[in-house]
C-alpha cells in the first residue's frame, strides 16, 4: 500500500466529509470514496461508519489512526532528510497558508508542479493563524503565504492573486430560494444573513458587513459566525443563510444547497505573498509553481 493512500484516510478523519476531502485531494468524490473503500479492504477494517448525513470513525479506526499517523510523519521525515541531502545543504522552502481547505488544497497543487517540473525543490507546508501570517513573513518564519487580501501592501512583500473567489449563499432545502439557479440581495429581503470569517478573515469579514449594512440590511438581521463550519450548522438549524465563498469548499449538508450569489459585493481575493528581500532561486521557482498552479485553477473554473 501506497503511502499516499494512508494520507487519504488521515484526511477523511480529520474532514469527515467526502466532498470536502475529495476536492482537496483534487478527485472526483467518488473517485475518492471508492479509494477509501480500497484502502478499507487492504487494511481488512472498516476505518470509517458512513450514513446519509454524516461520517464517523469506526472504534478500531480510533485505535488504528494514531499508528497510521506515526508512519505517515515517520516518512515524511525520512523523504525530508533525503531531500536535504539530496540538495547539497539546501534549506527546504517552509510554505504556510491560513484558510483552510482552500489555503491548503492550493499549496498542495503547486507542491505537485513543482515535484513535476522542478524536483531539486520541496517545500513543507503549515498551517498559520490570520493574526500571525503578516508577523510570520516578514520576520522570516516561512518563505510563502497563501492567505487572502488583508495584509497591508508594503514594497518588500510581493503577491500574486490566485484563482478568483466565487459567492453562494446557502439555503436550507426547505426554502423556496434552494430550487433558484441565482439569487441576488433582493431575493434576501426580511430574511437573516450569517456572515462568517470573523476571526480569520477580519478584513474582508467587515468589508462584507458593511456591504449589507450599507445596503439597508438591519445590523439585528446580520449573524455573525467564527468560521464556515459554524455558520453551516446555523443554516442547517434554520437560523440563516450563509454568505460562503467556493463552493467545490463548502461543507456540504444533505439539507442545504449552495445558490450563487449575484452582487456587487466585495469579494474574497487569494493571494500568494513572499518577502522580495530573501527571495532564492528555490522560492522563484516555487513562484512559477504558483502561477502555473492559478492558472490550471482558472482553467478548470475553480
Amino acid at each position: 500500500m501506497e503511502i499516499e493512500a494512508l494520507k487519504l484516510i488521515v484526511l477523511l478523519s480529520e474532514t469527515l466529509n467526502f466532498t470536502q476531502a475529495s476536492d482537496i485531494s483534487f478527485m472526483s468524490q467518488s473517485t475518492f470514496s471508492r479509494k477509501i473503500s480500497q484502502i478499507e479492504n487492504e487494511l481488512g477494517i472498516k476505518m470509517f461508519s458512513r450514513t446519509t448525513h454524516d461520517v464517523s470513525i469506526t472504534a478500531e479506526g480510533e485505535l488504528i489512526l494514531p499508528e497510521i499517523r506515526k508512519l505517515i510523519s515517520h516518512y515524511d521525515s525520512v523523504v525530508s532528510r533525503c531531500r536535504e541531502l539530496g540538495k547539497r545543504g539546501l534549506i527546504p522552502l517552509r510554505i504556510a497558508y491560513t484558510v483552510y481547505p482552500y489555503g491548503l488544497g492550493f499549496c498542495m497543487k503547486t507542491e505537485k508542479i513543482l515535484s513535476d517540473e522542478h524536483s531539486h525543490v520541496s517545500a513543507s507546508l503549515s498551517f498559520v493563524s490570520f493574526e500571525d501570517s503578516e508577523r510570520a513573513l516578514l520576520e522570516g518564519d516561512i518563505d510563502g503565504l497563501v492567505s487572502v487580501d488583508g495584509i497591508p501592501d508594503r514594497a518588500e512583500i510581493g503577491k500574486i492573486k490566485l484563482s478568483p473567489s466565487k459567492v453562494y449563499a446557502v439555503i436550507n432545502t426547505d426554502d423556496r430560494l434552494s430550487e433558484c439557479e441565482s439569487i441576488s440581495l433582493e431575493d434576501l429581503g426580511g430574511r437573516k444573513i450569517i456572515l462568517s470569517g470573523r476571526r480569520i478573515m477580519p478584513s474582508l469579514f467587515a468589508a462584507r458587513k458593511e456591504y449589507f449594512e450599507g445596503k439597508g440590511i438591519a445590523h439585528a438581521s446580520i449573524i455573525e459566525a467564527d468560521s464556515a463550519k459554524e455558520a453551516m450548522m446555523m443554516a442547517s438549524r434554520g437560523e440563516g443563510i450563509p454568505i460562503l465563498n467556493e463552493e467545490g469548499h463548502i461543507n456540504t449538508i444533505d439539507t442545504l444547497r449552495p445558490v450563487p450569489f449575484i452582487s456587487d459585493m466585495p469579494e474574497l481575493d487569494f493571494i500568494f505573498f513572499w518577502d522580495k528581500r530573501h527571495e532564492t532561486e528555490q522560492l522563484r521557482e516555487y513562484i512559477r509553481a504558483v502561477i502555473a498552479a492559478s492558472e490550471a485553477s482558472d482553467k478548470e473554473g475553480l
